[in-house]
């Protein structure tokens, strides 16, 4: 019992309150986060012993949070949640304001959003979910275009065109016409698997197959392929699922 009590105390609890919720929530994120939703009325007594009745559980798939970095990426856009962005997690926070619209502000050394919007939108977790996530696509779209230049001229290509889409099941894409899409999702991704996934699209310009002069070519822009290909593999849709 006590050395349960002792592994319990190295996990870092996030409480949330949500009006109207009926039972308590709690998800395991990585880096030994415990995050709770709970309604109002319940106190935080009463959500230590939820939490101290699910340690089996916790502790058995800790492990398993750790390996996969998007096994925590069931994003719930409240206050305090964590967002993913640019391979790590971000604290989204709510603050009221009476007039004006709805506008989020990035810290980029704290990794913070700051959604500032009036109560009636900050009550609705399904308009905060929109706000923030065109916040995001626009941020994807910025820095994805930077990235095809960068690649585009180390390579010395030019792509005719630069799509966004909302794949569910790939990344991105390459036609013979040299016109490029991807999925803005890749956003959330580390700026190493982001830039692969950028490079991978611009090499086909040169070489539609997969074939080892196309491997090559990556190798060439430093690249471990394999390596990037056993990350990649653990990838999901992570905002919109």
């Amino acid at each position: 019992m006590e050395d349960l009590e002792r592994q319990l105390k190295e996990f870092k609890l996030q409480i949330t309150y949500k009006a109207g919720l009926k039972r308590i929530n709690l998800r395991l994120q990585k880096n030994k986060i415990i995050s709770v939703t709970s309604p109002r009325s319940v106190s935080r007594n009463e959500i230590l012993s939820f939490v101290y009745r699910k340690s089996n559980w916790i502790l058995k798939h800790t492990d398993f949070i750790n390996q996969n970095s998007d096994a925590d990426f069931t994003t719930t856009y409240l206050h305090q949640s964590l967002i993913p962005f640019r391979g790590e997690n971000w604290i989204l926070f709510y603050q009221t304001q009476s007039t004006g619209s709805a506008t989020v502000v990035p810290d980029w050394e704290q990794k913070q959003l700051l959604i500032r919007a009036s109560a009636r939108i900050l009550e609705q977790p399904e308009k905060v979910k929109k706000i923030v996530i065109q916040w995001i696509y626009n941020q994807a779209q910025s820095e994805i275009h930077k990235k095809v230049a960068y690649y585009a001229s180390l390579l010395k290509v030019q792509p005719r065109a630069v799509y966004f889409k909302n794949y569910r099941s790939r990344w991105g894409a390459c036609n013979s016409k040299a016109e490029l899409f991807f999925n803005w999702q890749i956003i959330g991704f580390s700026d190493r698997l982001l830039d692969y996934v950028v490079a991978h699209e611009l090499c086909h310009i040169l070489e539609m197959n997969h074939s080892p002069r196309f491997y090559q070519l990556l190798q060439n822009l430093g690249f471990d392929v394999k390596e990037v290909h056993d990350l990649m593999r653990t990838k999901q849709n992570i905002y919109t699922g």
